[in-house]
């Protein structure tokens, strides 16, 4: 991560009622050329992973972990499955992720000015005409989620090598 001048954290902010607001707000404050974006939620964090993202972003617009799904998805209705979704043309998006700050703060703007509302900055940028780029994760993109998440994260912090 040499020659990318990251510094220490220089202030805390309120964030907004949700997470697209909290990084529109923070984006504010923000004065390099590219800024790199985390959930809390995601706890474990690689250095390769961040390594990673940096070395493939420089032709891009932003970058984003990224895996296939998993699990098998289904579309449904009245609480019965109607159709399984094909997997193949899909992927789970994951943090961090970087982007050109400019672009991403004048998507931000322009998703606020149309009421528009995404679950991700990925997507977002996308939306607007960014070209992102993935790559998957050396580690496992684990997201606390539900309850007991936790415990599964405290193992994995405790197994780390």
């Amino acid at each position: 991560m040499q020659g990318w001048n990251f510094q220490k954290i220089q202030r805390f902010l309120v964030g907004g009622k949700f997470r697209q607001d909290t990084v529109r707000i923070a984006l504010n404050w923000v004065e390099t050329e590219w800024v790199l974006i985390h959930d809390a939620s995601r706890p474990v964090v690689y250095a390769s992973d961040v390594e990673n993202l940096l070395a493939c972003v420089s032709h891009s617009d932003g970058a984003t972990l990224a895996v296939p799904p998993r699990y098998t998805l289904a579309h449904f209705s009245h609480n019965r499955i109607i159709q399984a979704v094909d997997r193949s043309s899909l992927l789970e998006l994951h943090t961090p992720q970087i982007f050109r700050t400019a672009l991403l703060r004048e998507a931000h703007r322009k998703a606020q000015e149309e009421g528009k509302v995404f679950t991700d900055d990925a997507t977002l940028l996308s939306y607007y005409g960014g070209r992102i780029v993935y790559v998957e994760p050396t580690g496992f993109p684990f997201k606390i989620t539900y309850p007991g998440d936790e415990v599964i994260t405290q193992c994995l912090l405790e197994n780390i090598g």
